[in-house]
């Protein structure tokens, strides 16, 4: 694991894991055991970088961070929030605080809804998205800050759009409700090496 400081006016943990267990079923009474007693603390403006072969457990333990699914055992604290054992509706509310941007964009997205809908989904949700004109605002700025001409691609579906561009949809929908932590999942994997680097 490697971790970048940053040495900003707030070092709380936004982000607390402990003793994180995920297993899968395999079949035949047998027991994948994703994820065994992993731990992490990343304070807020701190980005945490989790390195491992293909395999290795990775995305499931962002997943678990997420709760999707809850881990088997152990904790995990947002701010002063423990999200384990939370009841679903507690639970739904403060995923809004912690996004997960996953490695598979397509699936992601609901094929029946439009890039515009889709980015806007959380504020729609939530009740935060102010008149109609500062909605389209917002939108065409998330879409302009991935590098998306909104013009061209806002009012189409992503069976429409290249991985890369659901990519890009994925990642402005989880920024535009300005989470206090963004888990990624090889969020740029998708994208071609100069678009990675901007």
């Amino acid at each position: 694991m490697t971790t970048t400081h940053d040495t900003g006016p707030d070092p709380r943990p936004a982000l607390v894991a402990e003793d994180l267990v995920v297993e899968y079923p395999a079949g035949h009474g047998r027991t994948v055991h994703a994820v065994s007693g992993v731990g992490l603390e990343v304070a807020a403006g701190e980005t945490l970088g989790i390195l491992g072969e293909s395999g290795c457990g990775k995305s499931s333990v962002g997943r678990s961070l997420i709760q999707l699914p809850p881990p088997g055992s152990g904790t995990v604290r947002l701010g002063t929030t423990t999200l384990t054992g939370l009841a679903p509706e507690e639970l739904r509310r403060a995923r809004a605080r912690i996004q997960l941007i996953t490695q598979d964009p397509v699936s992601a997205l609901n094929p029946r809804r439009k890039v515009k809908d889709l980015v806007w989904e959380g504020p729609s949700i939530w009740g935060n998205g102010g008149d109609t004109r500062d909605r389209d605002t917002r939108i065409d700025t998330a879409l302009r800050d991935v590098g998306l001409d909104p013009g061209t691609v806002r009012d189409r579906r992503p069976h429409e759009l290249s991985g890369g561009q659901c990519q890009r949809v994925c990642v402005a929908r989880a920024l535009l409700l300005e989470p206090e932590v963004l888990i990624c999942d090889e969020p740029v994997s998708s994208l071609d090496v100069s678009v990675q680097a901007q």
